[in-house]
């Protein structure tokens, strides 16, 4: 399962989601959540952080697609590892999603000790 990681504001109205590990079944439904609860604003874009996935399946892409349609296609993309971009091109998914360059250094990191709330962090195990 993976750890969704945590929602940070970022520069320009983007609210980064952060995952950490294997998207499949078991972790699918916190993400599209996690996408959600992100996006709550409509000034907000969702920037889906995918450069700590080791491996994404079709339960996660499919939540993926009902938050992009939540969102109104408010729903980006960066740091898309192999495995998953070989996904999106076997699927013929690789054009419903613009993925977005992001300089790591100006995405906030948790704190230590920082609590869990959805404005400052969701861990998903």
């Amino acid at each position: 399962m993976a750890d969704i990681g945590h929602l940070a504001q970022a520069p320009a109205g983007r609210r980064f989601v952060r995952p950490l590990g294997d998207l499949d079944l078991a972790s699918a439904p916190r993400l599209g959540l996690a996408l959600l609860s992100a996006g709550r604003r409509p000034e907000t874009t969702v920037v889906l952080d995918l450069s700590r996935v080791a491996f994404m399946d079709c339960a996660a892409l499919g939540e993926l697609l009902r938050a992009r349609d939540a969102l109104g296609g408010r729903l980006a993309l960066c740091g898309v590892p192999s495995p998953v971009a070989l996904l999106l091109r076997l699927t013929e998914l690789t054009t419903e999603f613009p993925v977005v360059a992001v300089d790591p250094a100006r995405v906030p990191s948790p704190r230590p000790g920082t609590p869990l709330t959805p404005e400052r962090e969701t861990n998903v195990a």
